[in-house]
């Protein structure tokens, strides 16, 4: 874990679990060690109450943009910072939430590039209601048909 900690929280977002016969049994990811860490905070112990740039899990400053900027201005930043997401923060720079590359697909589902001149919440609150109910109707077609 220690060898994948550093490359995760730098540029690379998942990494292959590869068995003694050079096969590929699985995949980390970034989302799947957060979900360890805050299912396992009990175990951590002190590294629990460290600041992540202490732990070497972050570096530099994070990309943000204000929650009323335009979605575009987000995705905009993350092509000039080279990053897959930026932060959507208020006026007083408190995190709201994020705006990331994967959050792109609500464009595919709203049919009009119109929707990156939203404000940055207003895209992302569209988009991950859309996915959610989109991912509603694929589990109860997959329990439906299987």
């Amino acid at each position: 874990m220690s060898d994948i900690l550093p490359k995760l929280a730098a540029d690379v977002r998942r990494m292959p679990v590869i068995d003694a016969h050079g096969k590929v049994t699985n995949l980390i990811t970034q989302s799947s060690v957060l979900r360890f860490f805050h299912e396992h905070i009990g175990d951590i112990g002190e590294l629990a109450h460290k600041p992540v740039q202490e732990l070497g899990l972050a570096s530099g400053d994070v990309p943000t943009i204000q929650d009323e900027s335009p979605a575009l201005a987000g995705f905009r930043a993350m092509v000039a910072h080279r990053c897959g997401s930026v932060a959507i923060v208020d006026e007083t720079g408190s995190l709201c939430t994020n705006l990331s590359m994967s959050d792109i697909k609500g464009v595919a589902y709203e049919h009009s590039v119109k929707s990156l001149l939203q404000s940055a919440m207003s895209f992302v609150a569209s988009v991950r209601q859309r996915s959610t109910r989109v991912c509603s109707v694929l589990r109860y077609e997959h329990v439906w048909f299987f």
